[in-house]
């Protein structure tokens, strides 16, 4: 059995060729050998790591899927474009990657949603989808026989030679305004964050994009001279000076041997960082690189890691390249050359990973703290244990003789209770905080505000808060600004009952969201990443059910403009096992057949778990397998209709 899709879709295309990789949010790509994941790399023959970086989007979206379900690292894993020989029929996919600009102090802007420019090729792409660091990638098609005079003319191809076709970085539209990267079957990574589908193909762009491009840009017809080493670990260029054993260290160009190895500067090197790589490049400045030898390749580890970018290990081995000329008199170019090759070798086969603890709880790999907060929260834990001891004892000693079970009133000395704590929540700035408060029995319900008989209000800015208020207050007329509801009409009304409510509301979101697209509320990062960190910070029913639909993807936009009380009710009327898929314009749900033992070797394992496991609650730990199980790789949920539960 299958439901339509909500809404109502065409029948599904088989357009795209094998694409598609398994890419992290931060621009890894993995491929999956038997039940491990592995970070792919192009070592030995091409048939050797094709299947690496080029899977059917199923294929993908399968192996993604699954392993978002059993593993919380790979939340961000999502099947991805690998641009080259990416075909839809026989169109080759064109890739519009539009980058945020600087402005005067080095500060990036914005993209221009008002300029020329993009205004036009929005209007020609067939899907626009916005990246996640604030930019947008537009998608075309193009028929390579015609386009390639077109290109040629104007010098929008790469030079001969090269294995690519289209890869212009960093190109500036004439009037200054926007600044793109063109791509087009060149080795290159297009993350979507909020996922792809494949049914959403491509038509012939190509005599469009000509126009287009040839309106807005002018390239020059220059022949590339630059040499590669490790895949671009530095640019180089034959000095015309004539002592070959000159060195000159402290500049931003090293000469040795009569080669010239070109440096970036601090700021040209992080006008390419996310915030992320920024703070852990600060933190890289504490790091002497005049060290010995493990301590600098162990170092070079942690940068391949940290700073790989959709083009590759080039802007990390810059930054190998800076940090290793702060080792002044240690530092030789050549030696430098030839570790990074080591290291890019080592790393892009999967042998070494990232180490450095507080960088990987930076890039949020890891939910681990420094050594140095570990240990202060040890001291804490045992502060904690010895005045329990010691009030335990002074309990023993004040209980009465004739009754050793009850104790008679104390009048306890004072304790020093004073602990350190965790570093207290911010939002903009301003403490916030949890307060419950709680209420008679029979008070009326506050909607989702209140949990068994306690209120929950939010503390901020001197202020107290339901939630809905809060998100007003910091939203101001922005929070719900688009209030329709959607009503799911013929047979998705009845199929909407085979969901379990939780679906139901998701698919609500999802609906209006793909129908307001473009007036979405924007929300700053900051303020996401603090949004989350303070619902995640509680466990009352008002800070778990917030936390899930922040968790959706774009969450924090779809509460911002639907509001965060949205919810499906009604009873179920299946008893039904299905699995969900992400399409065009909302989400198909399929039946599936599960048989007792698939269901009893998921609960067993959640149950051995529990056993296992310290503080945990068994209806907590068993509950999710009660209601999803996986099946050929894909999750599987079940919905119980009302009379199950009589």
């Amino acid at each position: 059995m299958e439901t339509s899709a909500v809404p109502l879709l065409a029948e599904k295309q088989q357009g795209y060729n094998d694409c598609f990789c398994l890419a992290q949010q931060n621009k890894m790509i993995y491929w999956r050998d038997k039940e491990k994941l592995k970070l792919a790399n192009k070592k030995g023959d091409k048939k050797d790591w094709y299947s690496h970086y080029h899977m059917t989007f199923e294929e993908a979206d399968r192996i993604a899927s699954m392993c978002r379900y059993y593993d919380e690292k790979l939340e961000t894993l999502m099947p991805s474009f690998y641009l080259e020989n990416a075909k839809y029929n026989d169109l080759f996919v064109f890739v519009i990657d539009f980058d945020k600009m600087e402005d005067k102090n080095g500060k990036k802007q914005p993209v221009d949603t008002e300029a020329p420019f993009f205004i036009d090729a929005k209007k020609i792409a067939d899907h626009t989808k916005m990246s996640t660091n604030g930019g947008y990638h537009m998608y075309l098609g193009i028929n390579k026989e015609t386009a390639t005079l077109l290109f040629d003319s104007i010098n929008l191809l790469v030079t001969s030679g090269r294995p690519s076709y289209v890869c212009k970085k960093g190109a500036i539209t004439l009037d200054k305004r926007i600044k793109v990267d063109l791509f087009c079957d060149t080795g290159r990574l297009i993350y979507e964050r909020a996922g792809w589908d494949s049914d959403w193909g491509l038509t012939d762009k190509t005599q469009e994009i000509y126009e287009l491009i040839k309106a807005n840009f002018s390239f020059e017809r220059t022949k590339d001279n630059r040499r590669s080493s490790a895949n671009n670990t530095t640019r180089q260029r034959r000095s015309t000076k004539s002592n070959p054993k000159k060195k000159n260290i402290s500049g931003k160009d090293v000469e040795y041997q009569g080669i010239v190895i070109e440096g970036k500067t601090e700021n040209e090197l992080k006008s390419e960082m996310t915030e992320e790589q920024r703070e852990i490049f600060e933190d890289l400045k504490n790091i002497p690189s005049d060290c010995n030898d493990s301590k600098w390749t162990s170092v070079a580890y942690d940068i391949w890691h940290v700073f790989q970018t959709d083009d590759g290990d080039e802007l990390a081995a810059q930054v190998f390249l800076w940090w290793s000329k702060r080792g002044g008199e240690k530092y030789v170019p050549f030696q430098c050359v030839r570790k990074w090759e080591f290291v890019n070798e080592q790393c892009s086969s999967g042998e070494r990973t990232l180490s450095n603890n507080r960088w990987r709880a930076i890039m949020g790999l890891d939910r681990i703290v420094s050594e140095a907060e570990a240990q202060r929260q040890a001291e804490i834990q045992q502060q904690l244990k010895e005045l329990g001891e010691r009030i335990q004892a002074e309990r023993q000693t004040k209980m009465p003789a004739d009754n050793p079970t009850h104790p008679s009133p104390l009048g306890f000395e004072s304790v020093d209770t004073n602990l350190s704590a965790a570093e207290p929540l911010t939002f903009r700035g301003l403490p916030i905080q949890w307060e419950h408060e709680n209420v008679s029995a029979d008070n009326a319900l506050d909607e989702e505000e209140q949990s068994g008989n306690a209120h929950h209000r939010i503390l901020w800015d001197a202020g107290k808060y339901k939630r809905d208020d809060f998100f007003r207050a910091i939203w101001g007329t922005d929070y719900k600004k688009i209030k329709e509801k959607a009503i799911f009409k013929g047979t998705a009304a009845d199929n909407i009952l085979r969901l379990t409510t939780g679906q139901r509301t998701a698919l609500e979101y999802d609906a209006l969201y793909h129908r307001h697209i473009d007036e979405l509320v924007l929300v700053d990062e900051q303020d996401e990443k603090e949004l989350v960190a303070f619902f995640a910070s509680d466990d009352c029913s008002t800070a778990k059910e917030t936390l899930r639909r922040l968790n959706y993807v774009d969450g924090v936009k779809k509460i911002a403009t639907f509001g965060a009380g949205r919810q499906q009710t009604g009873a179920a009327e299946f008893t039904w096992c299905y699995t969900k898929e992400a399409v065009k314009g909302g989400n198909r749900y399929r039946g599936v057949a599960l048989d007792w033992s698939l269901w009893a070797y998921g609960i067993k394992t959640a149950y051995n778990g529990f056993l296992s496991g310290k503080d945990a609650k068994l209806w907590d730990a068993v509950r999710p397998a009660m209601y999803c199980q996986y099946q050929n790789g894909g999750v599987c949920r079940m919905t119980y209709a009302a009379e199950d539960y009589q």
